[in-house]
């Protein structure tokens, strides 16, 4: 059967930024922001529960909307540093498979995997700044996924992804410039699901 899901989430993520080309008259680029950052986000999925080989399976779509720490990098001139601040705020659409492993008459554990597809919301990560972002993240990362669910209504999951996703821009029109991005997500989700049609996820 069909079931929607929504979820809470919250992680780590490598969030790199630099210089392809130096600003005129810059000596050198650095980023000052920390790594990694902490992001958070909401997200909304629809999914089919099926039975394959004996193994009960979940497959799942769903898409989040995620804030992220900025992402700092400074442009070094004689005079002193000019500071880039881009926002990080992403869309992304990721698909699933997952397994049930472990069946509990209290619950389950269930495993899986899948890939994400990350969206950089452009006009907000260049809000403020002199600088355009010519494309969007290609596809980012493979994920994996473990989760416990209490019942059919509530789990947990925790996540890693290896891979990620960058998105350039220029601070002159011409030539890419420089380039931010997201690799090697970590988080953990609370995830809220309401079967119907017969769904049992």
């Amino acid at each position: 059967g069909w079931f929607v899901r929504t979820r809470a989430l919250i992680g780590l993520a490598q969030s790199p930024g630099d210089f392809v080309t130096l600003p005129p008259g810059a000596t050198g680029g650095d980023q000052t922001s920390y790594q990694p950052q902490e992001y958070f986000g909401v997200g909304v999925g629809l999914g089919r529960d099926f039975e394959a080989w004996g193994v009960p399976l979940h497959a799942i779509i769903d898409g989040s909307l995620n804030f992220r720490h900025d992402v700092d990098v400074d442009a070094l001139f004689p005079a002193g540093a000019t500071e880039y601040q881009a926002n990080i705020r992403t869309w992304d659409i990721r698909l699933s498979l997952l397994a049930d492993v472990l069946r509990f008459g209290w619950g389950r554990f269930y495993v899986g995997g899948g890939i994400n597809l990350y969206f950089l919301d452009r006009d907000f990560a260049a809000e403020g700044l002199p600088i355009v972002f010519e494309d969007q993240p290609s596809p980012g990362a493979f994920m994996g996924r473990v989760g416990y669910a209490f019942n059919q209504h509530v789990a947990v999951e925790l996540e890693a992804g290896v891979g990620g996703a960058g998105s350039e821009f220029t601070t002159s029109g011409g030539p890419s410039d420089g380039e931010i991005g997201v690799e090697t997500p970590l988080g953990a989700h609370l995830v809220l699901s309401m079967p119907f049609n017969g769904g049992a996820y």
